[in-house]
C-alpha cells in the first residue's frame, strides 16, 4: 500500500473542511446582514413620517339616502349625476375636485398615472359607481377596468355631457328661437340659464345685441313688445333691456315708471318751450327781467 494515499486524502478533506467553514462564515453574515435589514425596515415603519388623513365625511355615510340605479336612460343622466355628485362630496370633500377635473379631461385617467392617494379614491369610487349603474351604464365600468374609476367617469361624461359641435350648436339654435311668453319674469330666467349652458359648452359669449335681438323677436305678449320696439334705441345693452322687461312685467313697477316717465316728459316739454337757458324759445326773457 502506497504510503502517500493517506496523505493526499488527509490533505483533500483538509480543504474541504476549510471550504465549509467558509461557507458557514459567507451565510453566517449574510444572516447577520438580513436580520439587521429586517429591524431597519421595522422601525422605519414604526417611527417613520406618516401620510396625513384625508379630510373626515362630511356625514356618516350610513345615514345617507344612496342615490338611484342608473341604466343608461340620457333622459335621466342630469339629475342621477347632480345626486351622484352630492352624494360622494358628502362621503369625501376630495371628490368634487377631482370629478371636476375628471369632466374636463381629453383623455385617459388611469390609476397608474396617479397618486396613491388618488388611486384609492378611484378604487373607491369605482365601488360606488358600479352599485350604482346596470344595463348600458354599467359597461362603463366594465370598458374602463378594474377599479378604473376616473376613467369610468369620464367615458359617462363624453356619452351623456358630450361637447361635441353638434350639441353647442343646437343649444345656440335653442337660445336664437327662444319665446317668452306666459309669465315673462320666470321666462326671462329660463332664457339666462339657457345662455349661461351655451356659454359654459362652447367657450363663446352670447353678446348683448344677440340677447336683445331674440327678445325682441321672441316676446309674445303684445303691450312689453311694443314697449321695447318704441324704446329701442335706448334698451341697448342687455342689463338695460331686462330691467325693462321686468318693470313692463309688473303692473306695480309698470305705473310707477309710467310717473316717472310723465314727469320727465313734461320737465323736458317745459325746458323746449323756455329754451335750454331758460328763456322763451325764441329767446324771450326771463320773468321779471328788463328789456335793454
Amino acid at each position: 500500500m502506497d504510503v502517500s494515499e493517506p496523505a493526499v486524502m488527509l490533505e483533500a478533506l483538509n480543504q474541504l473542511n476549510a471550504r465549509m467553514g467558509q461557507q458557514e462564515s459567507r451565510i453566517q453574515t449574510w444572516t447577520t446582514e438580513n436580520q439587521s435589514l429586517t429591524t431597519r425596515l421595522a422601525s422605519s415603519t414604526t417611527n417613520g413620517p406618516t401620510r396625513p388623513p384625508g379630510p373626515p365625511s362630511l356625514v356618516d355615510s350610513r345615514l345617507l339616502g344612496k342615490p338611484e340605479r342608473f341604466t343608461g336612460d340620457p333622459q335621466k343622466y342630469p339629475d342621477w349625476s347632480f345626486k351622484l355628485k352630492a352624494y360622494l362630496g358628502a362621503i369625501d370633500v376630495r371628490y368634487q375636485a377631482l370629478m371636476a377635473h375628471v369632466e374636463q379631461s381629453n383623455g385617459p385617467l388611469l390609476n397608474a398615472g396617479l397618486s396613491d392617494e388618488e388611486a384609492q379614491l378611484s378604487t373607491q369610487l369605482y365601488y360606488v359607481l358600479v352599485m350604482l349603474s346596470s344595463g348600458a351604464a354599467l359597461d362603463k365600468g366594465h370598458n374602463a377596468g378594474v377599479n378604473e374609476a376616473f376613467e369610468t367617469w369620464r367615458n359617462f361624461v363624453m356619452e351623456y355631457e358630450p361637447r361635441l359641435r353638434t350639441r353647442t350648436v343646437g343649444l345656440l339654435m335653442q337660445v336664437l328661437s327662444y319665446k317668452f311668453s306666459g309669465n315673462v319674469a320666470t321666462r326671462l330666467d329660463g332664457f339666462e340659464r339657457l345662455v349661461r349652458d351655451y356659454e359654459s359648452q362652447s367657450g363663446e359669449t352670447v353678446t348683448d345685441a344677440t340677447r336683445i335681438g331674440v327678445v325682441m323677436l321672441g316676446m309674445e305678449e303684445p303691450q312689453i313688445r311694443e314697449h321695447l320696439i318704441r324704446n329701442a334705441a335706448r334698451l341697448d345693452t342687455w342689463s338695460g333691456m331686462k330691467e325693462e322687461i321686468l318693470v313692463d312685467a309688473d303692473p306695480a313697477l309698470h305705473e310707477q315708471s309710467d310717473d316717472a316717465n310723465a314727469t320727465r316728459g313734461s320737465t323736458r316739454r317745459c325746458l323746449r318751450a323756455r329754451g335750454s337757458d331758460g328763456r322763451g324759445q325764441w329767446g324771450g326773457q326771463r320773468p321779471g327781467e328788463r328789456q335793454g
